[in-house]
């Protein structure tokens, strides 16, 4: 469904109620299609609403009727406005999502794919109300060197740099390679697995604790031996 040629369903945040009401009076009352539409984009989205939203919703009625007809777009819009409030605050807690996709991805432990579904939730959500992130290549970079896998963020770092030597990446690319990349590193038996330096940093530390503990251990052992018993002590006293 399209007012004023924008897409209701990818940018209701773009458009107004009112202004969608004014584009709906042009033709509600009229035997087209479009005003065909327009009732059963309404019929439809009052019949998927549970017993509770619909009584919500119809104390509202005066918002999404037109001269005594139910208008779907506008009954789309007040439902939207109604479950994500298009105000400034969200727009705000949206773009500070995408500058911290580093946390999200240290909470996520290194899900690649949830990360990246994570992403286009939020551009989208910013699309849906008339805005747009022009950092989010940046964003990318430095929510993915977050992950825990060492050949992933190699590999993410190679991407990096070929990207400040020119390289053409743009965000959608830069997903799909991170995508591919882990699932070529899984399918190999890859993923998070230790690298020859970091097997032997967990193997001196391994024998170092063993160490500590056999020193904690002789420590007492030479403590108590040293400790004169009750019963010479007595003897010499006599």
């Amino acid at each position: 469904m399209t007012v004023e040629n924008v897409d209701l369903l990818q940018a209701h945040g773009t458009l107004t109620l009112n202004q969608i009401r004014d584009h709906c009076t042009n033709y509600i009352q009229l035997q087209t299609r479009q005003a065909q539409s327009s009732y059963e984009m309404y019929a439809c989205i009052m019949a998927s609403l549970t017993d509770e939203g619909r009584t919500k919703i119809l104390t509202d009625a005066d918002k999404y009727t037109i001269n005594g007809i139910q208008s779907g777009p506008s009954l789309f819009k007040l439902i939207m406005s109604k479950a994500a409030v298009d105000t400034r605050s969200t727009v705000l807690h949206i773009r500070t999502a995408l500058t911290n996709l580093d946390c999200y991805m240290s909470l996520i432990k290194g899900d690649i794919n949830k990360f990246n579904q994570y992403v286009c939730q939020l551009r989208q959500d910013l699309l849906a109300r008339g805005q747009q992130t022009t950092d989010l290549l940046g964003n990318l970079f430095k929510g993915y060197k977050t992950c825990t896998d060492k050949q992933f963020t190699d590999y993410i770092q190679r991407k990096k740099d070929l990207y400040e030597e020119g390289e053409a990446i743009d965000e959608d690319s830069l997903m799909i390679d991170a995508l591919n990349k882990v699932n070529s590193i899984k399918k190999e038996g890859q993923w998070n697995t230790l690298s020859p330096e970091q097997e032997k940093l967990v193997t001196l530390t391994s024998q170092f604790e063993q160490l500590k503990d056999k020193n904690l251990q002789l420590s007492k052992k030479l403590q108590g031996s040293s400790k004169p018993k009750s019963n010479q002590f007595k003897k010499k006293k006599d």
